[in-house]
């Protein structure tokens, strides 16, 4: 139970409309929505917040009041991070999830082609690369708290056969969008050294793989840069978005990857396969 009433954030008198609408996190994120909506919502104000959803519902159209239903559900998602995990997330990349979170309703209300419902199929298995491809599936994790980040990055053949692993802890970067791009990078890294020509780089993070292939990125757009200058030296490097159900082993290994703390890069393969990571006081090698 909160021991004031102020905002823990901005510290102004707190209630449902400023943490909602009036706060410095809210007023940063609502500064990058649709402009059409933040007008229509400045001219409705009411204390009472259920009477104040049924205005907006009779003023907005549908997917305006659906793009604002999922803004104010990330903001307090955002605020109550902060407040009680300390996990400090950029306005960018709240309003992003909200994009991609919006573009996922899309799809799924898009009608089937012989007039059945859509459905999503996710499959909890390892997915197979394209033809003489070899795959690298990557994922971020985050410990708020102590302020650590990890990436990993686990490297397949087109059989399924295990080439190569990676991880890399960072101190002080706990943005997750920004720590799924630095698990993209780790992976071409990674290929490198395993002497990878043709490679598909999977991630379960749609926001990093869609600015990659637009060629954007946001506060993270240098890391976006670097990947695609280091992606041109291969023969053939593409990237995709797959569902968590099927990248579930680099997920356990950035969390895995959280225990050994920051600055500490963990390189493993076959033992002939095996070179040194320069980090630290040492680099870390197993088989």
């Amino acid at each position: 139970m909160a021991d004031s009433a102020a905002c823990k954030i901005c510290g102004a008198p707190d209630s449902w409309t400023h943490t909602m609408l009036e706060c410095t996190m809210a007023r940063c994120i609502w500064s990058l929505a649709d402009e059409d909506l933040v007008q229509e919502m400045s001219q409705h104000s009411n204390s009472n917040p259920r009477d104040w959803l049924f205005a907006m519902n009779e003023a907005l159209t549908a997917d305006m009041f659906m793009c604002m239903a999922v803004t104010i559900w990330a903001i307090w998602t955002a605020k109550r991070k902060f407040v009680y995990e300390d996990i400090h997330q950029s306005p960018l990349c709240t309003h992003l999830f909200i994009q991609s979170y919006l573009a996922d309703i899309h799809t799924l209300r898009k009608p089937s082609p012989v007039g059945g419902s859509t459905k999503v199929q996710r499959v909890n298995h390892w997915i197979a690369p394209p033809a003489n491809m070899m795959k690298i599936n990557v994922d971020a994790a985050v410990a708020g708290r102590s302020g650590v980040g990890a990436v990993g990055a686990i490297a397949r053949d087109g059989g399924g056969s295990f080439l190569g692993a990676s991880t890399f802890g960072f101190k002080s970067i706990t943005d997750p969008t920004t720590l799924e791009a630095l698990a993209v990078r780790e992976s071409l890294a990674l290929a490198y050294d395993l002497h990878l020509r043709s490679i598909q780089v999977a991630s379960d993070c749609k926001i990093v793989v869609d600015d990659i292939k637009q060629l954007s990125g946001g506060g993270y757009g240098a890391i976006i840069q670097e990947i695609l200058e280091h992606s041109r030296s291969f023969t053939s490097c593409i990237f995709t978005h797959e569902f968590r159900s099927s990248n579930f082993e680099a997920h356990n290994l950035a969390k895995h990857a959280l225990k050994l703390g920051g600055g500490c890069h963990v390189w493993l393969g076959h033992p002939g396969n095996l070179r040194p990571c320069n980090f630290g006081d040492g680099s870390i090698k197993a088989s």
